[in-house]
């Protein structure tokens, strides 16, 4: 019976996961199609985990340790973002990497995070984020699942999963130092595909206007300087009677 928990729930992780993915270049600031998410004071910064130890609900043999924003170290684990130890800490497992993290967004919730490995044997372990603004931080292990082996799911609960506004730092002048105010950049569209093709349309009907024109100048000065017939029968018989 609790297996099969343990597999709706991983099902149900699924689903709620089930949006674009897309590879992070900052594992603590992720900007959103809804906001921005702020791990960063989640972070330890002493090469240690901000989360140790904790046992899965699947299993109890193992403990798992994560700390966001920055590697830290755990027996065999270097620079890992995510480590499994075994039983009596004999064993280590790396779960994650903070140079592959891929993020996807939820309908329902504010994401997950996922953590990748290198090498042969790939691992991948899903954090999902959820939004509890009376939490600073409160991860649940689920660990690996019965059916998905190497695949390891926790979930995170904290204020800092909620989304936020983008904020902009400002930093006043420095005294005797004069801030410069940034002039506005050229538009980079004015010179694009569509605008050169349009020019190029007009000068050739310009052109096309001033031949049409030119010859129909031609035309009529030619017309203007040729005698009428008329005219020069009229001549001719006066001559002939004077």
């Amino acid at each position: 019976m609790f297996r099969v928990f343990s597999f709706l729930l991983t099902v149900g992780f699924s689903l709620a996961t089930d949006g674009p993915v897309r590879w992070l270049d900052n594992s603590c600031v992720i900007e959103t199609s809804q906001g921005t998410i702020d791990l960063t004071p989640l972070g330890n910064t002493d090469n240690t985990p901000r989360f140790k130890d904790l046992q899965g609900t699947t299993d109890h043999l193992y403990s798992y340790s994560w700390n966001p924003c920055l590697p830290f170290n755990e027996g065999t684990c270097t620079d890992v973002a995510i480590c499994q130890s075994g039983p009596g800490q004999q064993v280590f497992f790396i779960l994650g990497l903070q140079n592959k993290i891929s993020y996807e967004e939820g309908p329902d919730q504010s994401g997950s995070l996922v953590y990748h490995t290198y090498g042969d044997i790939e691992r991948t372990t899903t954090i999902r984020l959820t939004c509890d603004p009376t939490q600073e931080g409160n991860l649940i292990v689920t660990g690996e699942q019965p059916y998905q082996s190497g695949k390891y799911f926790f979930e995170l609960r904290s204020q800092y999963a909620c989304f936020q506004e983008p904020t902009t730092t400002f930093l006043p002048p420095t005294p005797g130092h004069v801030t410069a105010t940034a002039s506005p950049s050229p538009n980079p569209d004015i010179y694009n595909v569509k605008s050169i093709v349009l020019l190029l349309f007009t000068i050739q009907v310009s052109l096309i206007i001033l031949l049409v024109m030119l010859f129909i100048g031609l035309v009529t000065r030619r017309q203007s300087t040729v005698p009428d017939k008329d005219t020069e029968k009229s001549q001719f018989a006066y001559k002939s009677m004077n």
